[in-house]
């Protein structure tokens, strides 16, 4: 019997942003049926016309979302296994077994931790509707099987045959269910260990860097710095000693000369502080954000306050250069965007969750706020902060609001 469209569809519910939209036109890119749904009552309506499969965000799991879902699954007919995908963040601590004691224990539940590869959700939706499509080939199977038992019933003879054939059809649909179930077991364990790797991966990346910046800081310090202090005293000598007709026209080119080599010293002394501020690597964090306070005091005319709360010292240097990255590249923004001349800086640490915050009170913004990155920062931006922290299980939130200032919100778990 053909199928409908209906029958194949996967109904997606996402309510953040355009996350509906989006996965949607991922699958329908690789040839899939979908259909968005925005409320439960939109739910329930297309889930009783078919489906396919389910594809749903923790967002939506309000208990009315709740109730609908448990009421559908428990009133499935016996052929019918439909599998439920649900999408949730890595900072959304979501128990499998609570999930699957409040909707039914027998249901078919993948959970999976977003970011996710596109590659890895299509090959496992498009698993779970060849896997439907199967089930929809026993429930015909059943239909004709009821037919037959209808008319066979009346005989009596054939009732032994049916039953066997009905258990038959029955286990073929149990192995089909133990199938699909190995799959998302298989597929949740390869997508854990990806996403490990890319996380270690990152830190490696990220410490290459932070070694990298030293490596050139002391560079500057040992051979460039003090190549031109000797400059600096030969050119001090050849003035003292200076004579001669054209001892006057010299003696400004040396002045000259001095006053170059003065501005290329603190410049060089400048950059090298910056790559690798020496307080972060023996204070610690805190004091770290103390000395950046003061340089960008002295250097852009901007007033930070900070405000430490608990035990903010970091065993983990790597983390604590990333912290202290993001805290500069926000500041640097505040400076060039705000059109103030003072900003605050928490720091709080409750367990093992790390907490930040840069806030002004500047001119604000609705929409895309354009980051223009400091030239001695690590250069990643605001959209490379948030994809750093997505790594380390960490996020990013801005809160602003035109002529009422800008709030940049970190989470940071250690763990």
């Amino acid at each position: 019997m053909a199928l409908q469209a209906n029958e194949e569809r996967i109904l997606v519910m996402a309510p953040i942003g355009r996350d509906a939209e989006l996965l949607c036109k991922l699958l329908q890119h690789a040839g899939l049926i979908c259909t968005i749904c925005s409320t439960p009552e939109s739910f329930c309506a297309a889930l009783s016309d078919g489906a396919g499969a389910l594809l749903i965000t923790i967002e939506a799991l309000s208990p009315v979302m709740m109730q609908t879902l448990t009421r559908a699954l428990a009133s499935q007919p016996s052929w019918s296994d439909l599998a439920l995908v649900l999408l949730g963040q890595h900072n959304q601590k979501v128990s499998e077994a609570t999930l699957r004691q409040e909707l039914g224990a027998n249901i078919s539940l993948a959970l999976f931790e977003r970011p996710v590869q596109p590659s890895t959700l299509l090959v496992f939706m498009q698993s779970l509707i060849q896997a439907r499509r199967r089930q929809y080939q026993v429930r015909d199977l059943l239909g004709q099987l009821f037919t037959q038992t209808t008319a066979l019933a009346q005989e009596v003879e054939g009732r032994k045959a049916i039953e066997e054939e009905q258990q038959r059809l029955l286990d073929e649909l149990a192995r089909e269910r133990a199938d699909l179930r190995h799959l998302t077991q298989t597929l949740d364990q390869q997508v854990r260990a990806r996403t490990q790797q890319v996380r270690n991966l990152a830190t490696q990346l990220s410490l290459a860097e932070h070694g990298e910046r030293q490596r050139v800081a002391q560079i500057l310090h040992d051979h460039v710095q003090q190549m031109l202090y000797a400059t600096q005293f030969q050119a001090q000598l050849l003035e003292v000693n200076l004579s001669g007709p054209d001892s006057e026209i010299l003696h400004t080119y040396l002045v000259d000369m001095r006053r170059m080599l003065d501005e290329t010293i603190h410049s060089v002394r400048t950059l090298s502080v910056d790559l690798s501020p020496p307080v972060l690597d023996h204070e610690g964090l805190p004091e770290a954000l103390r000395w950046l306070s003061s340089q960008m005091k002295d250097r852009y005319g901007l007033s930070v306050e900070i405000a430490i709360e608990g035990n903010c010292r970091m065993a983990d240097k790597h983390l604590a250069t990333m912290l202290f990255q993001i805290v500069r590249e926000l500041l640097f923004n505040v400076v060039k965007h705000a059109n103030v001349d003072k900003a605050w800086v928490s720091l709080h640490r409750e367990e093992e969750i790390f907490s930040l915050a840069v806030e002004d009170k500047g001119v604000g913004f609705n929409g895309v706020l354009p980051v223009v990155t400091d030239p001695t920062s690590t250069g990643f931006g605001l959209a490379g902060i948030s994809k750093r922290l997505d790594l380390f299980e960490g996020h990013l939130t801005i809160e602003s609001t035109p002529g009422a200032g800008t709030v940049v919100q970190v989470v940071l778990p250690l763990s």
